[in-house]
């Protein structure tokens, strides 16, 4: 059985899928000598296909895993398909118009890729890049020694923040923020916040 299943695969196409994070856009854990950022072994996103014309179909794909052209769902008469993806892998059900909300989400770091298109049964290298949806900024504090404070006391708020991102995975591309303003919070001497990208003039820290 293991004989006839190996030949198997030798006949299946592997469609070549390289995921990797943008090295202009490096806020990952995992970064090689030159900047540019990997996943993990075993991360899993949610690779998004679409032919532009038949409904977008999604799969749970985990890094390193071989992913075969006969696993996904597309349409007879394809010749290429778009890939897209996200990560976390997150329950989507608008994938052109979904709203990630940080205050809600458990992991605020979203990653979006930038879609590919890839000729059907192609086994050439394909590299879905990823970059960082979000918004990042840092505060860290300058305490002086004489000073009777300890992080739990230091406080920092922005107010009139956009908490909601509108994102279009298929293209990849931040849509903007929903009309929704909130204050957000963080206690420590080092603080970080992520947040939609927005326009900075309505913000105040």
């Amino acid at each position: 059985l293991e004989s006839c299943s190996s030949e198997q695969n030798l006949k299946r196409l592997e469609v070549n899928l390289i995921p990797s994070i943008s090295s202009s856009n490096m806020r990952t854990v995992n970064l090689d000598e030159n900047g540019s950022g990997r996943f993990s072994e075993k991360d899993q996103i949610r690779l998004v296909m679409t032919d532009g014309k038949n409904p977008i179909s999604s799969i749970l794909y985990t890094i390193n895993k071989p992913l075969f052209w006969d696993e996904l769902t597309i349409h007879p008469q394809t010749q290429s398909v778009i890939f897209a993806g996200i990560y976390p892998y997150i329950e989507i059900e608008n994938f052109e118009k979904f709203i990630f909300n940080i205050q809600t989400a458990e992991n605020k770091d979203l990653l979006i890729a930038e879609p590919i298109h890839v000729p059907i049964k192609s086994t050439n290298p394909q590299h879905l890049v990823f970059r960082h949806a979000m918004h990042k900024v840092e505060v860290n504090y300058a305490i002086s020694s004489d000073a009777l404070l300890d992080n739990a006391q230091i406080g920092t708020t922005l107010r009139n923040i956009a908490p909601e991102a509108i994102i279009n995975v298929i293209k990849g591309t931040n849509e903007g923020v929903t009309e929704k303003r909130t204050d957000i919070t963080a206690k420590g001497q080092k603080v970080t916040f992520l947040f939609p990208p927005q326009n900075a003039d309505a913000i105040t820290l």
